[in-house]
C-alpha cells in the first residue's frame, strides 16, 4: 500500500488534469490515502481554478493533520478564497519547525506579493532551518528587490543558508 501511495503522490505532482476531469483527484483526497497523496490532490484541485470544488476543499480544513489543513487553505487561496490564509500565517508564527516548513512551502508555491512579504520576514528568524527554507521558497519567485537581503545571507553563520544564498 505504501508504494502505491508514493506512486500516486508523484503522479499527482507532475500531472495536471484537464479542467473538466477533477473527479479522480477529489476521490483521492476523500479516501484513506496517505496524507501526502491528499496534499498533492488538494494542490492539483487548487491549481485547477474550478471554483465548484471549494466546498470539497473546505471539508479538509477540519482534518486532524496540520499539513492537510495547510494544503486546503493554500488551495482555497489559489481559488480566490483568502479567508483561510491566516491559518498559514499563524502556523508560520507559532508552529514547530516541521509545521512551519509546510507553511513556508505553501507560501513559496503561492508566489504572491503577500506571501513573499511573509517569507522575507522569516529571513531574520532565529531558527537556521526556517531561514534556509524561506530563502529556498523566495528563490522560486525571486524579485530584484530581494537581492540585497539574499546578499546579506551569503555571510550567514550556517553553511547551508550561505550555500542556498549563493545558489540564488
Amino acid at each position: 500500500r505504501c508504494i502505491a501511495d508514493l506512486c500516486c503522490f508523484f503522479f499527482l505532482m507532475i500531472r495536471r488534469p484537464p479542467r473538466s476531469t477533477l473527479f479522480p483527484y477529489t476521490t483521492l483526497f476523500r479516501s484513506d490515502f496517505n496524507i501526502w497523496v491528499k496534499i498533492a490532490a488538494l494542490k492539483v484541485i487548487g491549481d485547477s481554478g474550478k471554483e465548484e470544488s471549494t466546498n470539497l476543499i473546505r471539508r479538509k480544513l477540519d482534518s486532524t493533520d496540520l499539513p492537510v489543513r495547510l494544503a486546503a487553505a493554500a488551495a482555497l487561496y489559489n481559488l480566490g478564497d483568502k479567508e483561510h490564509f491566516n491559518l498559514i500565517i499563524k502556523t508560520l508564527k507559532g508552529g514547530d519547525v516541521g509545521d512551519r516548513y509546510h507553511a513556508i512551502g505553501h507560501l513559496g508555491r503561492m508566489g504572491t506579493d503577500e506571501a513573499l512579504v511573509h517569507l522575507r520576514n522569516l529571513l531574520n528568524d532565529k531558527e537556521d532551518e526556517i531561514v534556509f527554507y524561506s530563502l529556498k521558497a523566495i528563490g522560486t519567485n525571486a524579485k530584484p528587490e530581494y537581492l540585497p537581503l539574499i546578499g546579506d545571507l551569503v555571510r550567514h553563520g550556517n553553511p547551508s543558508v550561505r550555500y542556498q544564498a549563493v545558489l540564488l
